[in-house]
């Protein structure tokens, strides 16, 4: 089964097997990390909130600049604004827990998907074809929508947080009075 992925991963490109089976890796690698996150949630920093939807903003405006297209910056700028307002709306699902004094959360099962899904496709498309207009352009657009996801979860994520804040505040008000 490996043998027919690497065989198919090296075909139409100047990549060998040794690069494919580094591909098939690097993705096992993100899936187990994705599926792990979701699965026991991820430690709260609110500087991980934020620097996340930045750092794909740069990275989705440094592809567009890659690619210079009227059309594609229209359709960058339109997925960019559904995606985050997809993301606002369905990343409200975000849950808060302690472990111990340390805040935890886990995400929105429905962005860790499509954002793992996209992500993939994108390193896939780009090992497939490493030199082609249209396809370089579609990854672009992914990202575009990709990073709006983050956008709109990440303002829930914060929302979300300051009401869990407020509520561990309020018990320990609760228990002084007492």
């Amino acid at each position: 089964m490996v043998k027919i992925m690497l065989s198919t991963l090296s075909l139409g490109t100047s990549y060998g097997e040794t690069e494919g089976i580094y591909l098939l890796v690097f993705i096992a690698l993100i899936l187990f990390l994705r599926l792990r996150r979701s699965v026991k949630g991820q430690k709260f920093k609110l500087s991980r909130v934020i620097y996340y939807p930045i750092l794909y903003l740069v990275i989705s405006i440094y592809s567009y600049y890659l690619d210079q297209s009227s059309f594609v910056l229209g359709l960058f700028l339109i997925l960019l604004v559904f995606g985050t307002l997809i993301g606002n709306k369905i990343g409200g699902n975000v849950k808060f827990f302690n472990k111990g004094e340390k805040i935890y959360y886990k995400r929105s099962n429905y962005i860790s998907a499509i954002w793992t899904v996209s992500f993939i496709s994108r390193i896939i498309l780009e090992f497939y074809y490493p030199q082609n207009f249209e396809i370089n352009s579609i990854i672009t657009l992914v990202l575009s929508f990709t990073t709006g996801l983050l956008i709109g979860e990440g303002i829930n994520i914060y929302k979300a947080y300051k009401i869990h804040k407020l509520g561990i505040q309020k018990q320990k008000s609760d228990r002084q009075t007492f």
